[in-house]
């Protein structure tokens, strides 16, 4: 099982799914964000209207199929219970596992200025923030 699905632990799905012997039969990714791992360095040409969403994406869906690969996106893990190993996500999926590995990755830090915290101040780490920067822009053109 891994918790988050970014462009590390898509890696380490590739990684594993090439070896000859693998050392699992099911792999489950529990991913907070709502879109399956994508490349976050093209964000930019994303927001300058450079490439599209779907030229993001780091494997499509059929590869995960294809190597048993469950991925729960909007689906993040709020509590490890490692005696039980299970963990449970937002929904109140309770799931054993019985190796895990998280890779939930960082989240930006917002300085603590005044005016931090209006509306129309923003973030640009992810797919989500990319989205919102761009409406932002197309709500306030001249």
């Amino acid at each position: 099982m891994i918790c988050g699905h970014g462009m590390v632990s898509q890696r380490l799905l590739e990684a594993l799914c090439r070896g000859r012997v693998r050392p699992f039969t099911r792999i489950i990714v529990f991913n907070g964000e709502a879109s399956a791992a994508y490349n976050r360095i093209q964000l930019s040409l994303l927001l300058a209207g450079e490439t599209n969403e779907a030229s993001l994406a780091l494997q499509q869906d059929e590869w995960f199929r294809n190597n048993g690969i469950e991925v729960c996106n909007g689906e993040p893990v709020v509590t490890i219970n490692r005696e039980d190993q299970t963990v449970t996500t937002g929904s109140g999926r309770v799931q054993p596992y019985t190796h895990l590995v998280l890779a939930t990755g960082s989240r930006p830090a917002k300085p603590a200025l005044p005016g931090a915290d209006l509306p129309g101040v923003m973030t640009f780490r992810d797919l989500e923030d990319t989205r919102t920067l761009i409406e932002s822009a197309g709500r306030h053109r001249r």
